[in-house]
């Protein structure tokens, strides 16, 4: 029986294990080469060739322009999170399967998260360069304590409630806010009552973004968090996003609120070419600001979840090759 011709796409970071164990399942038409990156639709379709399955990351961008020119494709697998890089036509697509991955690096990104905040309020990064230049006074880098303070957590899912246990045992408050609120699921997750959004920005002391956006109802100049939404925050309040798409802040009205020092610091685990390609000038600006922490899309990256998230993938190809239950984004259970 002949197998299933199956393109990696992207950087997905396969070990050679684990491609062998694709192998099994597949014919591997294409491995990806970190040396060239492609740049085209053409170098893209070429990649892609004849492939019935197609793995990708985040450097590759897919539209159904694209997939229109790759007449075998049956199934595109997201290996992440996340549908950046998908077109919404792509996502809407009734001829192509469209998977991604779910939870797979919670506790991990949960655990950045405390690493950015308190990167930002104890100064690390600043002390780290001072100590490098030759600083030697201990009291001239001041920073805050999280105990006593407030976080704000916009997003009650897997990240949102694994940065729960973490905040109370820093001694901090919290207060959270979801699309889908109720009692039940605040007694689950030991919270006296969900907030609204309003709330969670006007009340906190450190504002974690973790929520995943729907693409379909974020998009172009539509953003989770707006100006008026940042203009909310307290003067010494920090922001942080580990949210992946483009449209959770408005980034250059964040720019522009950090620079008149009406909003204190900002981490985000975004792209700079991202942020330039989206926001322009601005977005080229706030990376460089030194209150503001860019980490390129790094909060998901522990070899654990790594190792997680590609065995999620490989079980993906088994099931589509195998005729099992699979779910996909664009139909609710592929059979």
């Amino acid at each position: 029986m002949r197998k299933y011709r199956c393109s990696i796409a992207d950087n997905v970071h396969f070990s050679e294990d684990e491609i062998d164990s694709l192998g099994r399942l597949v014919d591997i038409v294409h491995v990806f080469d970190n040396e060239i990156i492609p740049r085209t639709e053409d170098e893209i379709i070429q990649n892609i060739g004849a492939a019935e399955v197609a793995i990708l990351d985040t450097l590759v961008s897919l539209s159904l322009k694209i997939t229109k020119k790759c007449p075998y494709l049956k199934l595109i697998i997201r290996s992440g999170t996340s549908t950046e890089g998908l077109s919404q036509g792509l996502l809407h697509s009734r001829k192509l399967l469209i998977a991604n991955i779910g939870d797979y690096a919670s506790e991990s990104t949960a655990e950045f998260v405390f690493a950015q905040i308190l990167t930002l309020l104890r100064k690390v990064h600043v002390a780290n360069q001072y100590s490098k230049m030759g600083g030697d006074d201990v009291y001239a880098i001041q920073g805050e304590q999280l105990a006593g303070k407030t976080i704000g957590i916009i997003g009650a899912g897997k990240v949102g409630s694994a940065l729960l246990p973490i905040a109370r045992g820093f001694g901090m408050n919290i207060r959270i806010c979801t699309k889908n609120p109720g009692s039940n699921r605040a007694i689950k997750l030991r919270v006296e009552k969900f907030s609204s959004l309003r709330e969670v920005m006007s009340e906190a002391d450190i504002i974690v973004c973790c929520v995943r956006l729907d693409p379909s109802e974020y998009y172009g100049s539509k953003f989770l968090i707006g100006r008026r939404e940042l203009q909310l925050m307290k003067e010494k309040a920090s922001l942080i996003s580990i949210c992946d798409s483009l449209n959770a802040v408005d980034i250059g009205a964040l720019y522009e609120l950090i620079l008149t020092k009406e909003i204190s610091s900002t981490a985000l685990d975004l792209n700079p070419l991202q942020l330039e390609g989206k926001f322009g000038a601005k977005g080229r600006g706030i990376a460089v600001l030194p209150n503001v922490l860019i980490t390129s899309n790094i909060a998901f990256n522990t070899a654990e979840a790594i190792r997680q998230k590609n065995k999620a993938t490989i079980d993906v190809v088994k099931r589509f090759v195998k005729g099992k239950e699979f779910n996909v984004l664009n139909n609710k259970v592929c059979k």
